[in-house]
Parts: structure tokens; C-alpha cells; sequence
């Protein structure tokens, strides 16, 4: 008789899931299902159809909420070619709150903050390339940049932000944990807040050589 094959369901179960993580499905299909319930369509396979037709084609992010945009890299990448698409027939230079005003047509609920940390990785980047003009030096917070430095800026903004939420929660939680599993907090809280504090200087000096890297570009 053959052997009948072994299989490791543990590392199977682990690919598997690993897979539909590297395509962000489960972020799709929990959307669409919560979409289609919310408007329950007389067709929903056309609904569906439909729907994953848009995140095919990229057009998925138009008019969605901030934390759709943002959560996973397809959908962030995707937004920024359609705002970059979208701003190509724009005059410009604008400042922050004239590119918030632009990108809240296309996100409206889309963080200010996120928007001005594009603007100031772009100003960077011009001044460094000597490209801005009298006019267009910076006055306070209203300086302006031109359309494509910013959407590079942004797009650099954007993946820094995201980066700073994961960053919290991971050690938020592992303090949490450490609270729960110890009754020595008088000697590991104030250990674990100053490993936290050594991180957040290690990576904001990370973060300063990060855009002296991009100004160089």
C-alpha cells in the first residue's frame, strides 16, 4: 500500500493566511460584504462583480472614506495615482490647506496633517533643487510647492503615517501586556516607557535622514 502523504496543517494554514495577507483579500471581501449588506442591490452577484471590477482598475479608493484608503498598500498606492491623475490639469504651486481643500474631493474626510507633512517633504525637495522662485519661498505655514513634487511627497507621507500607527499599537500593546503579566511594574513600566521614548528619538532621527535621502533624489 502507498503511504498516504502527511500534510503540516499548521504551516499550511499559515501559508495560506500569509497569501491572502500579501493581497490584502480579507480587506476586499469584509468591504464588500458590509457594502452589499448596507445596500443589499436587487443583483448583488452584479454588485459584486462590480466592486472587485473597481479594485481591479484602481478606482476603488474615489470617494471612500480615509481609513478604506489607508488600509492596505494597493488601496494606498491606488489613491495616489488617481490624485496625481487628478491634479494633472491643476495650475498650481498650492499650499497645505489649498492641496487639502484638492484632496478632499476625492477623500473627504482625508487627515490635514497628512497633507501638510506631503507639502513639507516636497518643499524640501524643490529647495534643495533650487527650483523655487521668489514667490514661492516659503511664508510661514502657506508655502507652495508644484503638483508632482507633492504627490511624491505625499505618497511618502502617507506610508510615514501608517508606519507610526503600527508602530504605536505594537508597543502600546506589549506595555499593556507587560501590566497584566508582572508585579514588578515599579521596575519594568518605567524601563519599558524609557525603551519607548529611546525608539520614538531613534526613529524621528531615522525619519530626519529619510528626508535629506528624498531631497537628494
Amino acid at each position: 500500500m502507498m503511504a498516504t502523504p502527511e500534510f503540516d496543517v499548521a504551516a499550511l494554514e499559515s501559508a495560506s493566511q500569509e497569501y491572502l495577507e500579501k493581497h490584502s483579500i480579507g480587506v476586499y471581501v469584509e468591504d464588500a460584504i458590509s457594502r452589499l449588506l448596507a445596500d443589499r442591490p436587487a443583483k448583488p452577484y452584479k454588485f459584486l462583480s462590480d466592486y472587485f471590477d473597481s479594485v481591479l482598475r484602481g478606482t476603488n479608493t474615489i470617494l471612500r472614506e480615509y481609513e478604506y484608503v489607508k488600509a492596505c498598500r494597493r488601496n494606498r498606492l491606488t489613491f495616489i495615482k488617481r490624485l496625481s491623475e487628478s491634479l494633472n490639469h491643476s495650475a498650481g504651486p498650492f499650499s497645505a490647506t489649498e492641496y487639502h481643500h484638492l484632496v478632499e474631493l476625492v477623500c473627504p474626510d482625508f487627515p490635514g496633517a497628512v497633507v501638510e507633512k506631503g507639502v513639507e517633504i516636497a518643499r524640501r525637495r524643490a529647495s534643495k533643487d533650487h527650483r523655487l522662485n521668489d514667490e514661492q519661498r516659503p511664508k510661514g505655514k502657506e508655502h507652495k510647492v508644484g503638483c508632482a513634487d507633492f504627490v511624491k511627497g505625499l505618497a511618502f507621507a502617507f506610508s510615514y503615517f501608517e508606519f507610526l500607527e503600527v508602530f504605536e499599537h505594537v508597543l502600546h500593546d506589549a506595555l499593556a501586556a507587560a501590566q497584566c503579566s508582572t508585579s514588578r511594574d515599579d521596575v519594568l513600566i518605567p524601563n519599558l516607557n524609557r525603551m519607548l521614548q529611546d525608539a520614538i528619538n531613534g526613529m524621528e532621527g531615522q525619519v530626519s535622514r529619510i528626508y535629506e535621502r528624498l531631497a537628494a533624489l
